[in-house]
């Protein structure tokens, strides 16, 4: 029977062995060279019957040889990394040689031993198969090298008759961007004839589209031009085999095509694309070669450089339309104007300028001169538009923008998304200039490259392959910090110089490696003795960071130079005394965990459980968790909602919360202000002018201009019962403030800054006024001078609202919902807190400067570049969550993602498990926004209640008998987000009408 035998690539090292051997073919020369004696009159057999050597193997250990002994020729392998199958091939022939294992993948730096189990292979087939795809016949989860159990395989023949048709239906045919070229070809071209589709050549610039199709090819038609370019498939099939046998490159002129029309049609193919530098076209049916060019072409986006800096139109619209495609939002290929206008808006915002829908016109045209962007025409006489014409045009004009399929199919992906998305980052966005953290395995190289004060890696192979642990070594900034590791941890360094291309050292002579190379020099501060890893390893692989220096076992990937997240970091510094470390050194750490001002480092658990001790003195009953995720969620956004019946403590939580921080009335930094039912407008907040024109101020002036003027210290608003009236009512302007929020043009400026919620006639008229307290009316002049355009709303004033949700109360809408997290206090202990804490009552506050309470990140420019990681674990979390939501109409946006990723970071700070912090986020985020009587509305909750069950348990609504039954069971013993949810249910179940609310 045939086998089916799985390996995985999961790793940096393995990553980079992927080029070596599957994707690429073995040279003949190291074949020749390093084969063993019985393997030699085999090689050509190999060859031919593979169409060239490719390999995979396997380290020695009982399961890994038993496996190799079991594989035969014929049999499927597999490959598997990122929760998918990547590569397809067949078994031709194995061997067990170290000698031309070591010379292909070399040895691993952890033990020294290498791939020796050899097994050569069919060419692989590139395939894109989720592991849960097909998990019903393999397996759901690997680890090294695996064999699909007999069980499995006879479960397999019993489905599909045979494994070659089960491969051949599950696998063969998913394989991205391998369709026939009629189907794939001519598909495209009659959807862009019926979109009006108009694409670019190369060079001149001509405009072309499609006139007309047919089955055998298309006519291509120049719009200043009659004459039409007829492209075939017969022709298209001959230029795909010519770039292949090209290695995958031609030269994009006269070679692939010497009329214009023509090669600028089949660049439209997906199989093909354009080298960033316009010269070449390439094959990129393998997605990760799609990949490095997108991104390489983004690098490489001609915008406008005439003030002396790039203009970040182009980039930051791309950005919109990836973040568009992660959200969930922008479901088609099809990208008009109005709807990424306001999300380049508000991109633009992030980084620090103004624009409007004018500024927008530009990118959205002037991007089809880059190639992949092309613009759909309302009708092709108007053609003639280069985006001068502001907004109003570009409606008339243009239907939408269509993105070259190749890349659009690849940024359905997060993985992809995310590696666009720092492409864009690295190469366009301002520079925080914060260093970044290294780790390097230097292993015998220790001794010379630390007397040298460098360390330096081989620009290319033995077979001429760039891997980006060497790679990395030029990427290396001064004053980046570089943890130094030879079995133990030997020495941190501070980088000296950029890296930069250098020839070996003449002390490395002895080493096997080419002459060319990249060197960093460093400042050594060394240890005593080496500091052994320990555990922190396996607690840093359990991060899952691409090209970690950490394997899944906690033990040291092979390699050289690894980029260290912030989050990693933070868990190696338990390996060492902060202070005991060389001051630049300290500062360069504290730099790059944002600790510039003063944030704690590596956790902010003692500042929270010393507010716990003192909440608890005042005889409250919330848990430590309860006090962090209010501290994460006032972090996140400086606007809370704090929901449950009445007595259960929700205006004393943001009273004794202040108090513990040393926020009272008494210093006038906590003032409660109790909302009154006819409040309709935001008179009684904010103020109005009189018939004299005098301007009246309202409750929220004295503690705003207060909270300006001392800028180190938080303060606390508490609104009390605040839907009593309708919130977006007399709350809009806070709420729109509140959106604004951004960072000052000024990098030095560590405020984060609004659009005025006072304007420059009401702040004059109040110098005036008989309503405010001297110290007041003293902050106002300094103030109005800081701020000419009007009062912000102050980075260091942090607003509560109390809600109780019954007959006498107003719901809230999307938009208040959507601008705060909601914490419902609906878990009634009523046995806790029957005895007093004693002398915690009389501990003095914990001195919380505003630093440690203030948001460090307003979107997520400010926060993919910090933890990468994170970013794309949400934006693929949320992506799942969407895909529910939507089918009801309860999507979320960017800015709930966003919210998401912030809460996550400040959770992990605070020691919360991560996937209950996720599910808080659910809760706090994206139920209350869920209501309605529909069925949709109950398919939705019960869809979201099956993502939070163990197990593999479900609920079904549609088991009549058991699915109320487990609802029931669920809402008194579940998990607190199974409880809330299974409560909802219960109440549609019973009234037909759902809501957070009412359930």
């Amino acid at each position: 029977m045939k086998q089916i035998f799985v390996f995985t690539a999961g790793d940096a090292d393995a990553r980079s062995h992927l080029d070596d051997s599957i994707i690429n073919p073995i040279s003949d020369e190291l074949v020749a060279k390093h084969a063993p004696k019985d393997l030699e009159h085999k090689i050509a057999d190999i060859k031919t019957k593979g169409g060239g050597v490719y390999a995979w193997g396997a380290t020695p250990g009982p399961f890994n040889q038993r496996n190799w002994e079991l594989m035969e020729p014929g049999d499927v392998v597999l490959c598997v990394y990122g929760a998918a199958y990547h590569f397809v091939a067949e078994c031709v022939d194995k061997t067990n040689s170290k000698d031309l294992a070591r010379a292909i993948w070399g040895t691993r730096a952890d033990n020294g031993e290498t791939w020796q189990y050899m097994y050569f292979l069919t060419k692989p087939k590139a395939v894109e198969v989720p592991l849960d795809a097909v998990a019903t016949y393999l397996n759901s989860r690997y680890m090294g090298f695996a064999r699909i159990s007999d069980e499995k395989l006879e479960k397999i023949i019993g489905k599909f008759g045979s494994i070659e048709a089960f491969i051949e239906q599950k696998f063969l045919s998913t394989i991205p961007f391998e369709l026939d070229a009629e189907r794939d070809f001519l598909g495209i071209m009659r959807r862009y004839q019926q979109e009006n589709t108009v694409f670019r050549s190369a060079h001149q610039g001509a405009r072309y589209c499609v006139a007309s199709v047919d089955a055998n090819g298309c006519d291509i038609q120049r719009l200043d031009a009659s004459e039409n370019e007829r492209c075939t498939i017969t022709q298209l099939e001959k230029k795909i085999e010519m770039v292949r046998s090209g290695g995958g490159s031609c030269p994009f002129n006269e070679d692939f095509n010497g009329t214009v029309a023509i090669r600028t049609g089949f660049l439209q193919a997906r199989f093909f694309a354009l080298s960033a530098n316009r010269e070449n076209i390439l094959d990129v049916s393998n997605e990760r070669k799609a990949l490095d060019v997108f991104c390489e072409t983004l690098k490489k986006l001609n915008v406008d450089r005439s003030s002396g800096k790039p203009k970040l139109y182009k980039p930051a619209m791309i950005a919109c339309v990836v973040d568009g495609i992660a959200s969930g939002e922008l479901t088609e290929n099809k990208i008009t104007f109005d709807w990424i206008a306001p999300k380049f808006i508000s991109k633009m915002a992030s980084l620090g300028e103004q624009v409007t829908d004018s500024e927008a016109a530009m990118p959205f045209v002037h991007l089809n001169g880059d190639l992949f962007w092309m613009l759909c025409h309302k009708n092709l006489a108007t053609f003639d538009i280069d985006g001068r014409e502001g907004s109003g045009a570009v409606r008339e004009k243009i239907s939408h923008v269509t993105i070259k399929d190749t890349f659009w199919s690849l940024l359905q992906s997060p993985e992809n998304q995310a590696q666009v998305l720092d492409a864009l980052a690295k190469t366009w966005w301002p520079s925080t200039d914060k260093p970044q953290c290294w780790w390097v395995c230097q292993g015998s190289t220790y001794e010379h490259e630390s007397k040298g004060g460098y360390i330096w890696a081989p620009q290319r192979g033995k077979n001429g392959q760039q891997l980006f642990y060497w790679t990395n070594v030029s990427n290396v900034k001064k004053g980046d910090i570089v943890i130094n590791y030879a079995q133990g941890i030997r020495a941190i360094s501070l980088a000296t110089e950029d890296g930069q291309s250098s020839q070996k050292p003449a002390e490395l002579e002895g080493n096997s490696w080419t002459k060319e190379g990249w060197l960093a020099r460093l400042k050594y501060s060394s240890f005593e003795q080496p500091i052994p890893l320990g555990s922190v390893g396996a607690e840093i692989a359990k991060l899952d960071h691409d090209q970690s220096p950490f394997n899944v076992n906690g033990g040291v990937n092979q390699g050289y130079l690894f980029q260290v997240q912030p989050e990693a970091l933070r868990i190696l510094l338990k390996l060492f005394n902060l202070d005991d470390l060389p001051e630049p050194v300290q500062k360069a750490i504290k730099s790059l965990l944002g600790n510039a001002t003063g944030e704690t480092v590596t956790t902010t658990q003692p500042i929270l459980s010393q507010i716990f001790d003192r909440v608890a003195g005042k005889g409250m009953v919330f848990s430590k968790e309860d006090i962090a995720n209010f501290y994460c969620c006032l972090r996140t956004k400086p606007f809370v909602i704090l929901a449950g019946i009445s007595g259960t403590g929700k205006s004393k939580l943001a009273r004794y919360f202040a108090e513990a921080v040393g926020a009272t009335t008494g210093n006038h930094r906590f003032t409660l202000i109790p909302v009154r039912p006819d409040w309709n407008d935001n008179s009684d907040l904010i103020g109005y002018f009189d018939l004299q024109g005098q301007f009246q101020p309202g409750a929220l002036v004295p503690t705003l201009i207060r909270a300006l003027a001392s800028p180190q210290e938080p303060f606390f608003l508490c609104l009390d019962e605040m839907n009593l009236a309708r919130v977006e009512h007399y709350f809009s302007d806070f709420l729109s403030v509140i959106e604004s929020r951004r960072w000052p043009a000024n990098a030095a400026a560590d405020r984060i800054l609004t659009d005025p919620i006072l304007t420059t006639k009401q702040v004059a008229s109040l110098t005036n006024s008989t309503q405010l307290d001297e110290d007041v009316k003293a902050a106002l002049l300094p103030l109005a001078t800081s701020y000419p355009g009007g009062l912000p709303f102050p980075d260091n004033l942090f607003v509560i609202g109390t809600v109780n949700m019954d007959e006498t109360t107003h719901p809230f809408s999307r938009k208040v919902l959507d601008r705060a997290n909601a914490i419902e206090f609906s878990d009634i202990r009523l046995q806790e807190g029957l005895t007093a804490v004693g002398a915690a009552a009389s501990l003095p506050p914990v001195a919380l400067a505003n630093v440690e309470l203030k948001a460090r990140f307003i979107s997520m420019t400010d926060f993919a570049p910090v933890d990468p990681t994170l970013a794309q674990y949400t934006a693929k979390r949320m992506t799942e969550l969407n895909n529910i939501l939507k089918r009801a109409g309860f999507e979320i946006g960017y800015r709930i993602r966003d919210e998401a990723a912030f809460y996550l970071y400040y959770a992990n700070e605070a020691g919360l498990d991560k996937e209950k912090a996720f599910q808080r986020v659910i809760l706090q985020k994206i139920l209350p926004r869920i209501q309605g009587s529909s069925n949709l509305v109950r398919d939705v909750l019960a869809n979201l209640l099956n993502q939070f069950m163990a197990g593999g348990s479900k609920v079904d609504p549609t088991e009549k008998d058991g699915f109320l039954d487990k609802l029931m069971t669920l809402a008194a013993s579940g998990s607190a987000i199974q409880r809330k949810i299974s409560h909802m249910l219960i109440r549609y179940e019973q009234d037909g009408f759902t809501s957070y609310w009412a359930s």
